[in-house]
């Protein structure tokens, strides 16, 4: 059940050190995608795109995989049955700063303008439209916070969203 997932993931980033070492991206990416596509896209067609410019960095393993985690989640459960094929594109790059910068794209239902502000809050939803215990987002905050990181949102109702995570004190590894 995806509610003792998250707060069982909720507890281990709560009470847990932070533990730097070397992530491979690519796998993380992978293992958690096929999870996830058992549990939430049996019945639907989705595209998942890699361009990862940066293949591993250097963080902590466990909050990395809580984050990719929700966020390829919601890239998935929250895909526009309207349209034909859902698509996820996830990419690595290096911003001016010389951060890493993870981005999870899809072309998914969208939220709304009004409510972008409340979805970091603990069980907040913005839809009713899938079975989601409002802490995915909530945790992935509390993850991006424990080691310095920081996410922001793009997102047009209808269109879809990018969720992108700069990892400040990242290490190319």
């Amino acid at each position: 059940d995806q509610y003792i997932c998250d707060v069982l993931d909720y507890s281990r980033n709560a009470r847990l050190e932070v533990e730097y070492s070397d992530i491979d991206i690519e796998d993380v990416v992978s293992k958690c995608f096929t999870e996830l596509k058992f549990f939430h896209a049996k019945d639907r067609e989705i595209e998942i795109a890699q361009n990862l410019e940066i293949k591993s960095l250097r963080s902590d393993p466990l909050r990395f995989r809580i984050i990719v985690n929700n966020l390829l989640s919601n890239a998935i459960k929250y895909q526009d049955p309207k349209k034909k094929i859902g698509k996820v594109s996830v990419r690595t790059s290096v911003n001016d700063e010389k951060n890493i910068v993870l981005s999870v794209e899809e072309n998914g239902i969208g939220i709304r303008k009004d409510l972008i502000g409340n979805i970091w809050e603990m069980f907040f939803r913005g839809t009713n439209r899938s079975a989601g215990s409002g802490l995915g987002l909530y945790i992935l905050k509390e993850s991006v916070n424990a080691i310095g990181a920081e996410v922001e949102v793009e997102s047009e109702e209808g269109v879809g969203s990018t969720f992108k995570v700069t990892f400040s004190k990242a290490e190319f590894s």
